[in-house]
């Protein structure tokens, strides 16, 4: 457990080194000070580089899964686990590290045409439904 005389900054914990003192080292008082938080990418669409978490003792990033033919499903990339029971469902999450985001977009290739088909159970058969446009991993 932390006490008062606690110190946090990028080397760990400890006092701050000479050159932090005045670059980002703090005093603070509870047991969570001393973690590094672990870098995710956070936002609507992944762009964005992978930024510390602002609570520290998330140790999962999560995104969006993405579904081969759909495309990828509603959901921002964050720092935490997937909520409720969305996990492998719509939402793929991944451990968390402090150098770089593990939930970095996956990358697609050229959408491609292709056609969705209706099951007939009183004929039992697939019959075609209609175009769409079908969404592909890259690689």
């Amino acid at each position: 457990s932390a006490t008062a005389t606690t110190y946090t900054n990028k080397d760990g914990c400890g006092p701050c080194a000479g050159e932090t003192k005045d670059g980002g080292c703090e005093e603070c008082s509870t047991e969570s000070c001393n973690k590094i938080p672990i870098k995710c990418v956070q936002g609507t669409d992944g762009k964005a580089a992978a930024t510390d978490c602002t609570d520290v003792k998330a140790t999962k990033c999560s995104q969006p899964k993405f579904i081969e033919y759909t495309g990828f499903s509603a959901g921002n990339y964050a720092c935490g686990a997937c909520a409720g029971d969305t996990k492998d469902k719509t939402c793929e999450e991944c451990d968390g590290n402090t150098e770089d985001g593990c939930n970095k977009p996956i990358e697609t290739d050229t959408d491609f045409k292709c056609f969705s088909f209706e099951f007939k159970t009183d004929k039992k058969k697939f019959y075609e439904k209609a175009e769409a446009t079908c969404k592909r991993k890259k690689g």
